[in-house]
């Protein structure tokens, strides 16, 4: 089995400290479509709900041309996996019962029953190809977002604690064939265009490898280290005696060992990578804040930050999620969240230059969230403080 070749977008220039540029076209029409949606929801909150499928819709139809453009940068910037003919490899003996009946209604784009939408309206929501396949994989194996019982539930927490990347396996964005790549087996969705839709699901099979896929001895870049600790945690055998209450905190402390088994010898790659990540958020100095009501004391951060952590974006979002629970309920934050954020992703930006002591911010919605975090030789970045304002009442829908 072949490993992960072609371009890696997010990556350094090995050695060189060069960060290339990533195109993004439709970053100013996404941006611009995000603060409309956020004005319609204050305006009218229950409409707003029930209009959002159908004002999506039109977006896309009246933006094809930029959002085709960028969907084709964006799946071409994938990374490449090689593999054998997938018509040599065997079903996965999971992909039966449920899981087939889940993968033969997301194909005729049918409701599982008679009171739930099709899946491809939520699906057609998503304006990023890779969230289009995440989403249809997540129908497909009947993941919520809150990890419960099921016999996938092993499988779900470590793609929550060491996610595998979605990767291409061909070069045609007219017909992009996409891939989640585990240890021993591949989920693999050929994407159709439909005129209205975009990209949906036209044929999946779920397959399992001849062999199992291993770790890169020598890892070349920071996503070869990432790919390691994804391959070394899904080999993890959970015993026995690991009740089902106590699996996620099981997984997560064999999650941590495997970090700090990685993540020490590779800190030189990762912290490039964090650096360059950073450089290429757009620069914007801060708003005046006087005028607004901060609201920091209110939210005084202690969150449990994962150590080892090398991208100051990550940190920034753990808090903005943390921020976003507090002011709302959790479900309608993470609800929310979800719909904005795969249909038009926020503008994070940075106020300064030094990725050692970086500071990020969001302005939007009537709300501003700046985070400033110093970077550990040891550990990555740890949270050094938050300020959180608000310029009025949050709009809640």
């Amino acid at each position: 089995m072949h490993g992960v070749q072609g371009s890696k977008a997010p990556s350094a220039a090995p050695g060189t400290g060069v960060c290339p540029p990533v195109p993004a076209p439709a970053a100013a029409v996404l941006h611009d479509f995000r603060d409309r949606l956020w004005a319609q929801a204050a305006q009218d909150p229950t409409a707003f709900v029930f209009s959002f499928p159908d004002t999506v819709a039109a977006f896309a139809r009246e933006n094809r041309a930029i959002l085709a453009e960028e969907a084709r940068v964006r799946f071409l910037g994938l990374p490449k996996l090689e593999v054998p003919a997938l018509d040599t490899l065997a079903d996965d003996p999971r992909a039966n019962g449920e899981v087939a009946d889940r993968i033969r209604q997301l194909i005729a784009d049918r409701a599982p029953d008679r009171d739930s939408p099709p899946p491809t309206q939520l699906i057609r929501l998503a304006t990023d190809l890779t969230d289009r396949f995440q989403l249809a994989r997540a129908f497909a194996l009947g993941w919520n977002a809150v990890p419960s019982g099921g016999a996938l539930v092993r499988e779900q927490l470590i793609d929550l604690y060491a996610p595998a990347q979605v990767v291409r396996l061909n070069d045609d964005p007219l017909h992009p064939v996409l891939a989640l790549p585990k240890r021993d087996d591949l989920f693999v969705i050929w994407f159709v265009r439909k005129d209205e839709g975009g990209d949906l699901p036209g044929r999946i099979r779920w397959v399992r490898r001849k062999t199992p896929e291993e770790p890169p001895r020598v890892p070349r870049d920071a996503d070869d280290v990432a790919r390691a600790i994804s391959l070394d945690m899904q080999s993890v055998a959970v015993p026995d005696t690991v009740r089902d209450q106590d699996l996620g905190r099981y997984l997560e402390a064999q999650n941590q060992a495997i970090r700090e088994r990685w993540i020490p010898p590779h800190r030189d790659l990762l912290r490039q990578q964090g650096a360059c990540a950073f450089r290429r958020l757009p620069l914007q100095p801060l708003p005046d804040l006087a005028a607004w009501q901060d609201a920091s004391d209110q939210w005084t951060p202690a969150p449990t930050l994962p150590r080892q952590v090398w991208n100051a974006e990550t940190v920034f979002e753990i808090v903005r999620t943390l921020v976003a629970i507090r002011e709302r309920s959790a479900t309608e934050a993470l609800t929310m969240k979800q719909l904005f954020d795969g249909v038009a992703p926020p503008m994070i930006t940075r106020a300064n230059s030094d990725p050692d002591h970086p500071v990020l911010a969001l302005v939007e919605n009537g709300t501003a969230l700046i985070v400033t975090l110093r970077i550990s030789d040891e550990n990555g970045y740890r949270l050094e403080s938050v300020r959180y304002a608000r310029r009025g009442p949050v709009r809640r829908f």
